[in-house]
């Protein structure tokens, strides 16, 4: 297999998403290949020995980036450094770089990894070492900032809790050094709203009860 994996979307039954925020118009961008134009460029290639690095780009759905997380984990793809934004026009960019599982002979497609896993990873409880909530300049969304120790599917945790807080990420910049992953979050609710009073309270309760026992909870909701 080439060391590199590229996906382009076929207008085959085969390679339709399963999820309908992906299922956008497509367009004809050569004489035989028809493309989604929901993603506009999917990379995912070894990296080194052991490595991977895994960039993104297209108008993805909300709460895509807790599914890429949490299917990576599921396939012990271990996440070190992933960055995303979101332009003013919906279109995202993102970046992943890792350690691939041994052994591993192929790289999962788009389409699996940008629809809700069947099955996740085993739960990761996070040992938090700190974090903050901070409301942002724009007024309505939290700046969240959460240290802790590294562990495979700790991003697909802290994903998946923000959405079930109705919180999904506007940008992210995750990054771990020496065993402990320091990630930031810009946060915000469906469509770009105010996050609301309850929703930052109830954030703020869930990291606070991740601590680690030896750590104490040092945390700041700005107003």
């Amino acid at each position: 297999m080439d060391a590199k994996h590229r996906l382009c979307f076929v207008s085959t039954d085969a390679q339709k998403l399963q999820t309908s925020a992906l299922t956008a118009h497509s367009e004809r961008v050569s004489s035989n290949v028809t493309v989604s134009s929901s993603i506009h460029e999917f990379e995912f290639e070894r990296s080194g020995a052991d490595g991977f690095d895994l960039r993104i780009r297209g108008e993805l759905p909300l709460g895509w980036s807790a599914m890429l997380a949490s299917n990576l984990s599921h396939r012990r793809f271990d996440v070190d450094t992933a960055t995303a934004t979101q332009a003013a026009d919906g279109t995202w960019e993102g970046r992943v770089h890792g350690k691939r599982p041994m052994g591993v002979s192929s790289f999962p497609s788009a389409a699996e990894l940008l629809t809700p896993p069947i099955e996740h990873a085993a739960p990761v409880k996070p040992s938090v070492h700190g974090h903050s909530i901070d409301l942002a300049t724009d007024r309505k969304s939290l700046e969240v900032s959460v240290r802790a120790a590294d562990a495979v599917g700790l991003l697909a945790t802290l994903l998946r809790n923000f959405g079930m807080l109705g919180l999904f990420p506007r940008s992210f910049d995750v990054r771990t050094v020496a065993g402990e992953a320091d990630d930031r979050f810009m946060l915000s609710s469906i469509g770009g709203s105010a996050v609301s009073e309850r929703a930052a309270t109830e954030l703020e309760r869930t990291l606070a009860r991740w601590h680690a026992p030896s750590f104490a909870a040092h945390a700041q909701l700005s107003d």
